[in-house]
């Protein structure tokens, strides 16, 4: 076996305020004691409350503990009053115990409990912290990673999640303190590629691995020790000291000559200090894949434009001059209006996927655009929207998107109807099995298009014909896609709309695509393949694969995957279908109209 190369990089040492003299005793929460750089707030006068859930999975090894301590982060005190942190079984229901914080300072405020909380692991809790306000105050703090049960935010008692308007979880944490608390622990908190798991043999797979003092002892020296499959491990020293809450990380290059096609290998790591009191949490394993076979890829572009947008007729001859150059049948280009004001194209799905700029006071631009919604260091940007410019800039971004190798393949067919104007829409999917290690839950979008509609009056282009391409009409699907249920390797998805009768249907396309979501990071929502098809290329008449096939079943779920009854029910469902050949098609449907 080739033996594997590594590096090593140190982490930032986090900042602890102390912790009393008592039993041992952990800090729970999910900003790992960091602060925020930009304060959050609600605003007016009154009572704002602000929390976070932490998990049972989270608590379930402090079962029987005692919650001794609220810890909140804040990143000023000026204007605020009545500071008070609380844990809660429920955002609605009472407080289960609380401490008043008398001269709250910027930073971190600690405060004991009055009478202490025993850790019931079988149940979620809320740890948050309320105080009055005048007028609005840039106070919250939010930090680490982003979760959707991160940030939860009141005014006056009255709650809303804005987990997605944050980047990362509100800065409150517990203390937590017990015989079963360890007092030497060194976990491995992460097992991680460095771009992909997946690539071609014989290239290299960076994985980072990263361990942490998860107890009040220092650790003064430990080992890492990783393993490829049934290879001989390898074993790394680390002469350093981390004190509680302290980082390492090992970054080992993974090489994969001679794998051929590989789906899943192994790869094993585990941190080990001596005197550990705390074993279960030193090992994680990642899987690695390499292909020697993919499909061919078209790229999603995604356009933000409005007709209040000056420069935007200078990116859209920019997109143009590229796809002449070779690009036409490369791309699939949808636009949304958005970005830069609103117009009257805009629909509620344009807004939503602005989502995609960054936090609100990132602000959102245009001309804008995507591919596959990725984020790429060209793109000069932390998140998958970028500034369309000139071709010179432009063609490199599209070159880096089109190089990326797809594991899935998406062939949207319809029918429409020109007397009743129904549409109906088969996509068909299949995919390698490679492709579940790059997304275990795939899900597949569907967006109707619009070619050549005359403009009202678009800003930056003086004559009264210009007219817009590939607009965003409407998702028959939900805009960040639904989940495919696959039959082994393929899958069949249907859907239906009626066109509004001011649609020139022979300008209408359809746009599929293949993608995967995840709503607390904007980076990790991926489109892995799209095509298009134009209703002016579709006769009459049902075209579809499945004609010759029989239903051998029928379900019906509801939107979050139970089970229903189609007697009872009213309202959205999903229709699964087993068809004969054990293919399973789903489609959203109207249920007790």
């Amino acid at each position: 076996m080739n033996k594997l190369k590594l590096r090593l990089a140190a982490c930032a040492v986090m900042l602890l305020a102390s912790v009393g003299a008592h039993a041992a005793s952990v800090i729970l929460g999910y900003c790992e004691g960091a602060l925020g750089t930009t304060g959050y707030s609600k605003t007016g006068k009154g009572t704002i409350s602000a929390a976070f859930l932490l998990s049972k999975e989270m608590l379930a090894e402090y079962d029987g503990a005692t919650i001794t301590a609220v810890r909140i982060g804040l990143m000023t005190t000026d204007g605020i009053s009545q500071l008070r942190g609380w844990v809660k079984y429920g955002l609605e229901e009472a407080v289960l115990d609380s401490v008043a914080v008398d001269a709250p300072a910027e930073g971190w405020n600690e405060g004991r409990l009055s009478t202490g909380i025993t850790i019931d692991a079988s149940r979620d809790i809320y740890v948050g912290y309320s105080f009055y306000q005048e007028k609005s105050v840039k106070c919250i703090s939010v930090a680490g990673p982003d979760r959707s049960d991160g940030y939860f935010v009141a005014k006056n008692g009255s709650w809303q999640n804005r987990s997605k308007d944050a980047e990362g979880t509100l800065c409150a944490e517990i203390v937590v303190e017990g015989p079963n608390i360890p007092a030497k622990d060194l976990r491995l908190l992460s097992v991680e590629p460095i771009g992909t798991n997946v690539v071609a043999p014989g290239e290299t797979i960076s994985v980072r691995c990263i361990a942490q003092n998860a107890a009040q002892e220092s650790i003064k020296g430990f080992k890492y020790t990783y393993q490829l499959a049934d290879g001989e491990p390898t074993t790394v020293s680390i002469n350093r000291t981390l004190d509680y809450r302290d980082r390492d990380t090992l970054v080992v290059e993974v090489p994969t000559e001679g794998w051929g096609a590989v789906v899943g290998r192994e790869f094993t790591v585990s941190a080990t200090t001596d005197g550990d009191q705390q074993t279960d949490n030193n090992t994680l394993a990642l899987r690695l894949s390499t292909y020697t076979e993919s499909y061919q890829r078209k790229v999603l572009l995604e356009e933000f434009t409005t007709e209040n947008c000056p420069n935007c007729p200078r990116a859209i001859e920019t997109i143009a001059t590229v796809l002449a150059n070779g690009y036409e049948d490369k791309t699939v280009a949808v636009a949304h209006h958005s970005g830069y004001k609103y117009d009257w194209l805009t629909t509620d799905a344009d807004e939503t996927l602005e989502w995609f700029y960054g936090e609100p006071e990132d602000g959102t631009f245009a001309p804008a655009g995507m591919f596959d919604r990725t984020q790429n260091d060209l793109f000069r940007a932390k998140v998958p929207v970028f500034s369309i410019a000139y071709p010179d800039t432009y063609q490199p971004m599209l070159d880096v998107a089109l190089s990326v190798p797809t594991f899935v393949t998406v062939e949207p067919h319809a029918a429409y109807d020109e007397v009743t104007r129904q549409l109906r829409v088969s996509v068909d999917t299949k995919k390698m099995d490679v492709m579940d290690e790059i997304c275990p839950a795939s899900r597949i979008a569907l967006y109707l298009i619009e070619d050549s509609i005359l403009a009202k009056s678009q800003a930056g282009y003086s004559s009264t014909t210009f007219r817009h391409s590939h607009v965003f009409r409407q998702s028959l699907s939900d805009v960040y896609g639904d989940l495919i249920a696959w039959s082994g390797n393929s899958a069949t998805i249907d859907f239906t709309a009626t066109l509004p009768s001011d649609w020139d249907a022979s300008q209408v396309k359809v746009v599929a695509f293949v993608c995967e979501y995840d709503s607390t990071n904007r980076n990790a929502c991926r489109v892995f393949n799209s095509e298009q098809l134009s209703l002016s290329d579709v006769v009459a008449g049902i075209e579809t694969t499945s004609s010759h096939r029989t239903a051998k079943s029928v379900s019906l779920y509801d939107l979050s995957g139970r089970k229903v009854d189609a007697d009872s029910f009213r309202g959205i469902a999903i229709r699964r279908t087993v068809l004969s050949d054990g293919t399973v098609s789903t489609e959203k449907t109207l249920i007790g109209r």
